[in-house]
């Protein structure tokens, strides 16, 4: 009986702590290189379209980090692309690649975390997590959702326990990015709880109506990302729902949505939704037949 108290409390325990930080590291290279690397990678960014664009474009971020190391918006978009990489360019069949390109975006995203020292003084006494997150403001938002998005799909892929271990720290960090800057990335937390809620047993608190209400909520603050937003929903709710009319509407709707104007991270967002509403599309008697 002892035992079996140590091994519940040892998880309460793991559920609560949240990985080490990566230790701050100095820049190798020229400042001037580095701006250079940088303006390149930006220039990249802002003309990807398409998954084929995703794998060069992370590359010219790493290419600054291997120099800055610390270089917070490189970490950052670095983390999306490693995000992006494992979720819409490698396959199902990819598992470790997709586990290691995953946990390479939640390190960037620590790592950029680590750089409010506010925060990285208290979680380097008391990490954990879900507590810690108050410290984080707007400035972190883009870090905090991508340690988050990239956490969350390593988890989910590396096995149940792993996931119910995580969930609340990465739930945290979404629930914080909504709080300062719900914005941030076309409302990406609020399609993270499009499926958060649908997705997670009764027990943990399972409510298709949240799923609904951060759905309206990002429609109604980032309407701009509505194709995204569609293909999140009948990937989850609808689906979930056995809705098939709902289902093939959402898709159809963000097939159809208008080209994004260069120069802004929506058209990709927006473009890789329509690719898997596609795709989604040419499953639906699979789903719901």
């Amino acid at each position: 009986m002892k035992s079996l108290l140590v091994l519940v409390a040892l998880f309460f325990v793991a559920c609560a702590a949240g990985p080490d930080l990566p230790s701050s590291q100095a820049t190798h290279g020229d400042l001037a290189q580095v701006q250079l690397l940088m303006d390149k990678a930006n220039a990249a960014l802002a003309a990807a379209t398409k998954r084929e664009d995703i794998a060069p474009t992370l590359k010219l971020y790493e290419d600054v980090l291997a120099l800055a190391p610390d270089h917070k918006e490189a970490l950052v978009n670095a983390a999306m692309l490693r995000f992006m990489h494992g979720n819409d360019v490698l396959t199902e069949n990819d598992k470790d690649a997709r586990l290691a390109t995953w946990l390479k975006g939640r390190e960037y995203g620590l790592r950029a975390l680590g750089q409010n020292p506010t925060f990285r003084a208290a979680y380097e006494k008391d990490n954990d997590m879900a507590k810690q997150t108050a410290l984080l403001g707007e400035q972190d938002a883009l870090a905090m959702l991508w340690t988050g998005l990239n956490w969350a799909k390593w988890g989910e892929l590396y096995g149940i326990i792993r996931a119910a271990i995580d969930i609340p720290k990465v739930k945290a960090l979404l629930d914080r990015t909504n709080e300062v800057a719900p914005k941030s990335h076309c409302g990406g937390a609020d399609r993270f709880f499009m499926g958060y809620w649908v997705v997670i047993p009764g027990f943990a608190g399972r409510d298709p109506k949240k799923a609904v209400a951060a759905y309206e909520h990002a429609m109604s603050l980032s309407p701009e990302c509505m194709p995204a937003h569609n293909v999140t929903q009948a990937r989850y709710y609808a689906k979930d729902a056995e809705d098939q009319a709902m289902f093939t509407s959402l898709l159809q709707k963000a097939i159809d949505a208008p080209e994004d104007p260069p120069g802004s991270i929506v058209r990709l967002v927006n473009n890789l939704a329509r690719t898997e509403a596609k795709e989604l599309m040419t499953k639906t008697k699979e789903f719901f037949e």
